[in-house]
């Protein structure tokens, strides 16, 4: 529902559905913007973080998305699990998962910068102003950096959030 507290899979479940760029962006672009890629580390089932990031969502998005005049579709990131150790632990057939680490891993393919993100209050444990290199505004930064921008985009981006909300992104948002 609208405005309840989401766990961090059912959001990024939301962003397979409506994209990453919230509803003021969602006028901007041709067409949502969607995560390509996410890694998991050794604690990792396909299976389970299908149905955890975008499958569930199957049924939802035929009902909801099908008279939308935006594009939204639902997105199926490459799932990856990586082999590098982040922590120091055996895993063995028989032992339960433990999600006792809350740091996340960020980076992205355009500069290659690297960020790891406090979970519990997401801020940047890297960076010094605590601003994590994922926030809105860097990620606003980036895209004024790499892209010519629209003329309602050459502003800051409290300008930006004050452009129209999409009902269109609303209405799936809140169903």
């Amino acid at each position: 529902n609208f405005g309840s507290i989401l766990s961090c899979s059912a959001k990024i479940a939301h962003w397979n559905l409506l994209g990453v760029q919230g509803s003021s962006l969602v006028s901007v672009f041709e067409s949502p913007v969607y995560i390509s890629a996410i890694v998991v580390g050794r604690k990792f089932s396909r299976v389970h973080l299908r149905r955890a990031l975008c499958c569930r969502l199957q049924d939802y998005k035929n009902s909801v998305c099908k008279d939308s005049p935006i594009k939204f579709r639902l997105n199926h990131p490459s799932m990856l699990c990586t082999s590098v150790k982040f922590d120091n632990k055996i895993i063995t057939q028989t032992c339960t998962a433990k999600f006792a680490a809350v740091e996340s891993i960020c980076w992205n393919r355009h500069d290659g910068n690297i960020d790891i993100i406090d979970g519990t209050k997401g801020v940047s444990i890297l960076q010094k102003s605590g601003v994590s290199l994922v926030a809105r505004s860097e990620l606003f930064k980036l895209y004024k950096k790499i892209l010519t921008p629209s003329p309602e985009l050459d502003s800051s981006l409290p300008d930006v959030k004050r452009l129209p909300k999409s009902l269109a992104y609303s209405k799936v948002k809140s169903s």
